[in-house]
Parts: structure tokens; sequence; C-alpha cells
């Protein structure tokens, strides 16, 4: 689960439109904690091949009289008859009462006419329909789908840093700190439970972990996603990126401003996903700023990750 709101835009003369999505919908997009992607066709060739290799549409924006003819309708045909459900915003600069005639005929439904030289006045409205589309599906259920599914992105960024840092000593600071976490987290999943025979099942589900030997522990981190999810978790990876001073110097004399930003990822986005993770009722959560603070996290980290990367293919060709 992403945090990006697609746009296709179906059009082949955008003269005096192009601040409606440089300015007025990317804004609005941005303020709700999200990104938009905005995906430009020009002729029916283009349209056909967008609408068959990608689905995932959250809004559709189309001229009527699109490629010199008017199309307009059979377009939207088609893209409803591949199960591409978004809203569509039908614009035309001719009149607009047989085209909403047509749509109502054709049961077109989620279609809505404009003038065109009219959107930039309605743009409001358009707003609206965007933060309601937004707003209308993010419950806390789905908001934790996404949560999780960015901060397991993040891990993977984070282990590419961790194994490009030229540091000779940082795996056996990793498998000191895991050995320790690995004893700890079982401890006090066994701890916490009374019932003898509750405690006998978590040591068996705690057993493949704390079983791995402190040899095998790199391998496993580098090797086995899954099993590097256990033993060299989110925490750990950025406990070990903030305590370690190769990392630390390195990306201080790159860019300091990163490296600020970097120290509140735990705060801004970790703890709360913490939350949402461990908790049935995770208290108030202001969900547009953790979606703000995830996308500039992660666009930091991405930023960090192609620095470490670059270093590493430098030191290579170096040998």
């Amino acid at each position: 689960m992403n945090l990006d709101y697609n746009i296709l835009w179906v059009d082949d003369n955008i003269e005096g439109l192009e601040s409606l999505f440089d300015s007025h919908i990317n804004g609005q997009i941005d303020n709700l904690g999200f990104v938009m992607q905005l995906d430009k066709v020009s002729n029916e060739e283009e349209l056909n091949t967008i609408i068959n290799a990608k689905r995932n549409f959250n809004l559709i924006f189309m001229d009527y009289c699109f490629d010199d003819e008017n199309k307009g309708i059979h377009f939207i045909e088609e893209i409803r008859a591949k199960d591409i459900y978004c809203n569509i915003i039908f614009y035309s600069a001719q009149g607009v009462d047989e085209l909403k005639k047509a749509i109502t005929e054709n049961n077109l439904n989620g279609t809505y006419v404009y003038y065109r030289q009219n959107i930039l006045r309605d743009i409001d409205k358009i707003k609206r329909m965007i933060t309601f589309d937004i707003m209308n599906n993010l419950d806390e259920s789905t908001m934790r789908g996404i949560t999780m599914a960015q901060v397991a992105e993040i891990d993977h960024l984070l282990l590419e840093i961790v194994k490009n840092i030229p540091d000779d000593n940082k795996w056996n600071t990793i498998e000191k700190n895991a050995k320790l976490a690995r004893h700890k987290h079982c401890k006090k999943l066994i701890d916490k439970h009374d019932n003898d025979e509750k405690k006998s099942e978590l040591l068996s589900k705690c057993q493949e972990v704390l079983s791995i030997s402190d040899s095998d522990l790199k391998t496993a981190i580098l090797n086995d996603p899954e099993k590097s999810s256990r033993v060299f978790t989110t925490a750990a990876r950025t406990e070990f990126l903030y305590g370690n001073k190769i990392f630390n110097q390195l990306l201080e004399n790159y860019d300091k401003n990163s490296l600020l930003l970097f120290k509140k990822y735990k705060i801004d986005v970790i703890e709360l996903r913490n939350k949402l993770a461990h908790y049935k009722n995770p208290g108030e959560i202001n969900y547009i700023e953790l979606r703000k603070n995830i996308i500039l996290h992660k666009n930091n980290i991405i930023k960090i990750a192609d620095y470490f990367r670059k270093i590493s293919e430098n030191s290579v060709s170096n040998i």
C-alpha cells in the first residue's frame, strides 16, 4: 500500500490547464499527505497503452474533443469496461448539455462534466471531490496497512545503507546488539504470560530466532529477508545507524540537514508505527501529519541510500 494519488490526464491540447495540476491539485493532494503521480496522454494509442498497463487510477481528467474527434464518451466506456471505476472529470469547450445526456443514457456513473473554460473557476469543487475521495477511503485499518507497508519499504533502504557503510567493525556491533535484542524480546513475550502452556508455545516460536548462531547472523541478515526482519528489526536498524560514528560523520559532511532529519525518523514515524502495530486502540493520531512525515522521511532516506551506494561503488572500483 502506498501514498501515491494517481491521476490520468487525457488531452491533446493542454495549453491553459497546466496550472490546474501544478498548483491547485498538486497542492491539495500534498496537504492531505499524498503524492500526486500524473500521467499525461495526448492520443488514442497512448491512452490504450496506459489503461491496459495501469489500472489503479484515482482520478481521470478527459477532454471531450480528444484527438480532433468527439470520442470522449467512447473512451469513458472503454475505461469502465476495464473495471477502472475512479471519478472522471469530463470537460469540453463546447456545450455540455448533450454530454450530460449522453453520460446518463450510457450509465457512466462517477463522471462529472465541466466547461473547459470554467475548470479553474470551479477548482474548489474538484478539490473537495479529491478530499472526499481520499478521506472516505482512509479508515484506521487502512492507515495501519499503509504505515506498515511504507515502513517495510524504508526498512529495506536502511539495510542497504548498513551494508554500504565503510565500517569493518559494523557486523560485530550488529551481532552483539541483535543477540541482546533477541533474548530481551523473547523474555518480554514469555514473562507477560502466567499460563505455562502459553509460555511453552512462545518459547517454541522464539526458538528459531534464538538458535541462530552469531556466525550465521550476518548471513541471515544479508540473505534471508524474513529472518532478517526478526533478528535485525526496524528499531535495531535505526538505533545502529543513530550510533554508528562513520555513518554520522560521512552523512554530516555530505548533508547536515539530511542527518538532522534522519535523527527525527524514530519520533516522527517509528513510534506511531509501533502504536498502530501493537495497540488495538492507538489513541489520537494525526494521520495527515503521519502521512506527510512518512513521505518526507522516505524521500530523505532514499537520498541517504543513494549516497552510501555511491560510496560503496567507488570503494569497489578503487580496489
